[in-house]
């Protein structure tokens, strides 16, 4: 009850929820909903809490248990079958007081079984083992607390007792029972309340079920909603984020006699589709572009879904947004494929599974176009889940004569005198040009680099070096020019230089990278996409690195190809595993460096030596900011950013560092003679978060709000629509806020860094052989003002219209 408390001299009115004088149980404890309620509880002035559960805590429970110890709380795991009278007596009237707890004050039963079946199918046992937990264990706990004054019996009931969803008819009962009972317990004045949950969306038993017409509920929502029904003194709330009753209503029939009549009117309809196959396709074959045909199929799924959703004609249909997020559950997608079906005829077969990760209209207007049309030259279709993951799987597969041979070895890193060196005129390049160009031991650096009708090699080297201040910096009379290409057989080398440099070559720098953010990983008949260079050309390296004599291999990888965490929730710095990738991005560059990394994984194991470093985004020059801006994602992100006044609140953070601090730790890394093959995470180990960035551009005289993601979006789709977006070429990664989340903060690496776990970047291996690797970084927005600096004094401000 809300009570007065004197307040820096001041009296004020609060509602204590809950003391350090007191104990307070939680069933179901160990369980993910009853650990956040336990970490809630100790936030609002909670100190002494039993999490009782069957089973023991497991080890990462435990350790969590161990951290909020450690800050002052005493809480405690206990083994507990709530539905047995003599176990919960015990622990009630005996095991508090052993272990010198204060009273108890209040209960929490989170407890829950399931066992869903069809009525027909349902046996006692099914029943039993929910009601035990249900009815059994409400009834046991209310009989053991009536003569204790509690300040809380809370029943965690579900909205199955409100709605009886299909086979659900145990838990339905056994929850109803429960709600009853809280009334029951009002009654006699004791305290109760029951809250019928709706599905949580992050942890519990339901958190990969998907329930058409209803929304997952957050941690925070759960929370403020048991706070509410607490403070507000109410007997029974129901929590449950409903999107859509008419959705709701196709698995719950009865749902209508639950609502009010001008609701349920206003939401019903006819949900018939008419569509004329004939008249469809004499339109489709009309048209003579392939996006003027797309255009023509997305008009038939908009009013497929205006007919499927209920919507009024006048209602705009997103393109880009998520089916599940309009509210297309699995039956509606059904229907969509059905009638899909009716409007191609026999044409063309539509199946379930090649429309599967179809998720948007475009996406699945261009599916269609490429099942009727065939996969066109250089059409960047989304791939489905399962073709990315068979061709991970299929391009990792390192052709059997690639090994080294019987009689070969590699020289001592120390004794390194040739090395060939890919993508000399890329970012990282001229930088490890330069680094090896001054290593003592080195004599020659040959470098492959792709043939030009417009200028000769020598120029265009010279060209480039020239523009990064480099070209003084680097001894040329190192350097040999060869003309090849790595995406190529025998790397595009003349039959002679091939022969002779398999002979010559003692090691291979391989910087060559196709950079293309948007492209999908699926195969083309390119040679100049991501996949081809980035997988074929790691395979063609390899191959050179067993010819004639063995050589060894340095790679440059990226960090965006490591997704996970080990048990520290620190990035894994191990070669990876192949199902490392599955089902995290459909995005072809982070997907090829993978990909390359398991190739040389292979390689290690068939006995050539092979380091990869793991590089984060590379910014300009750490002296003087040199970058470019052509393709550069991130810096033309910041100029969009800048000249709209806005950017998304999303937290996220961005590891960089500056092209020569790269260089300079990459070739530290490869001539380590400590080791001849090894992976290492070379990481800004404490990245700036995004939005630091609204400091950066007042600097510049640029007012940032930030803003909701939706927002973002809009503003971005209305600028690629006017032609006059600076990110027009990434309009991929931004089409709706799904890809932008799954690209940017949902995964589990930016998930530790967001819940501030300051070693998430931290590399075990790359300070031992570089000590002063984290002294030498500073703040990356740092690194993006002297960038953009760079680029303001280059004239780009100017180009872009800021």
């Amino acid at each position: 009850m809300p009570e007065l408390r004197n307040k820096a001299g001041e009296m004020e009115l609060y509602t204590p929820m809950f003391n350090d004088r007191s104990t307070y149980l939680i069933t179901g404890g160990l369980g993910g909903i009853g650990f956040v309620v336990c970490q809630w509880m100790l936030e609002m002035g909670a100190k002494h809490v039993l999490l009782a559960g069957r089973s023991l805590p497991n080890p990462s429970t435990l350790s969590k248990i161990n951290e909020l110890n450690s800050c002052g709380a005493n809480v405690i795991p206990v083994q507990l079958d709530v539905g047995n009278f003599s176990q919960c007596e015990k622990l009630i009237k005996t095991d508090i007081e052993k272990m010198s707890l204060p009273s108890l004050r209040g209960v929490m039963h989170a407890a829950g079984t399931l066992s869903d079946g069809l009525i027909s199918n349902q046996e006692w046992s099914k029943l039993s083992s929910t009601f035990t937990t249900k009815v059994e264990g409400t009834l046991n706990l209310h009989k053991l607390t009536e003569n204790l004054s509690l300040e809380h019996f809370v029943i965690f009931s579900s909205f199955s007792a409100l709605f009886g969803p299909p086979g659900q008819c145990n838990h339905a009962a056994g929850n109803m029972f429960e709600d009853n009972f809280i009334h029951y317990r009002n009654s006699m004045g004791l305290p109760g309340t029951s809250v019928n949950w709706g599905q949580w969306g992050e942890v519990g038993v339901a958190t990969e079920i998907d329930i058409p017409g209803i929304n997952p509920i957050s941690n925070l929502q759960g929370l403020k909603a048991l706070e509410y029904a607490l403070k507000s003194q109410r007997t029974q709330t129901a929590a449950i984020n409903i999107k859509s009753f008419v959705i709701l209503a196709k698995l719950l029939p009865y749902l209508s006699t639950y609502l009010d009549e001008r609701i349920w009117t206003k939401n019903s309809g006819n949900s018939s589709i008419a569509i004329k196959s004939d008249e469809f396709w004499e339109l489709y074959d009309s048209k003579d572009v392939l996006e003027e045909k797309a255009e023509v199929i997305k008009e038939q799924l908009r009013s497929m879904l205006r007919s499927i959703l209920k919507l009024d004609d006048s209602d705009k249909v997103d393109d880009n947004a998520n089916f599940q997020e309009m509210g297309v559950d699995s039956l509606m997608f059904v229907e969509i494929k059905n009638s899909l079906q009716s409007l191609m005829g026999e044409r063309l077969i539509v199946s379930a599974s090649t429309l599967k990760d179809c998720n948007t209209i475009t996406i699945l207007a261009d599916t269609l176009v490429e099942l009727i049309e065939g996969a066109p030259a250089g059409a960047n279709i989304k791939p489905t889940a399962e073709e990315v993951n068979a061709l991970i799987r299929e391009d990792c597969q390192l052709p059997e004569s690639i090994k080294a041979k019987e009689g070969q070895n590699a020289v001592n890193v120390g004794d390194i005198r040739t090395i060939l060196l890919t993508g000399c005129t890329g970012t990282l390049g001229p930088y490890m040009l330069e680094r090896l160009t001054n290593l003592a031991q080195i004599s020659q650096v040959v470098c492959l680099m792709r043939p030009s009708k417009k200028h000769s090699m020598q120029e265009r080297l010279n060209k480039i070096l020239d523009e990064k201040s480099l070209l003084s910096k680097i001894n040329l009379g190192k350097v040999r020019l060869v003309s090849g290409n790595v995406a190529l057989e025998h790397l595009g080398l003349e039959p002679e230089n091939w022969s002779e440099l398999s002979q010559n070559v003692d090691a291979i720098a391989h910087c060559a990278a196709h950079v293309e953010h948007t492209d999908y990983y699926r195969k083309k008949e390119s040679k100049s996409d991501t996949r081809a260079v980035n997988i074929g050309g790691t395979k063609n390296i390899l191959e050179f690195a067993c010819e004639a004599k063995l050589k060894h291999v340095f790679n440059a990888s990226s960090i965006i190809s490591v997704p996970n965490v080990d048990e520290e929730g620190i990035v894994v710095e191990t070669w990876p595993n192949v199902e490392d990738m599955d089902g995290v991005t459909s995005f072809a560059y982070p997907i090829s460096k993978h990909v390359s990394d398991l190739l040389l994984k292979e390689a290690v194991e068939r006995g050539i030596p092979c380091k990869a470093a793991r590089l984060p985004l590379i910014v300009g020059d750490s002296e003087t900011g040199c970058c470019t801006i052509e393709s550069n994602h991130l810096f033309l992100r910041y100029i969009f950013i800048m000249k709209n006044g806005i950017m998304p609140s999303v937290p996220f953070a961005i590891p960089m560092l500056p092209v020569d601090v790269c260089a300079d730790v990459s070739t530290r890394l490869f001539f380590d003679n400590r080791e001849s093959s090894q992976v290492y995470n070379v990481n800004h180990l404490k990245p700036d978060l995004d939005q630091e960035f609204v400091e950066v551009a007042k600097k510049f005289g640029y007012h940032i709000e930030t803003v909701e993601l939706s927002e973002f979006t809009k503003k971005f789709k209305e600028t690629v629509e006017s032609k006059d977006s600076t990110l027009s070429a990434f309009a991929d990664l931004y089409k709706d806020e799904d890809t932008f989340l799954s690209h940017y903060s949902r995964s589990p690496v930016i998930k530790q860094w967001l819940k501030g776990n300051e070693k998430v970047f931290l590399s075990s291996k790359v300070p031992n052989i570089v000590p002063d690797f984290y002294e030498m970084q500073r703040p990356t927005m740092e690194y993006v003002y002297k960038d953009l600096m760079f680029l303001k004094g280059n004239g780009w401000f100017d180009k872009f219209g800021i």
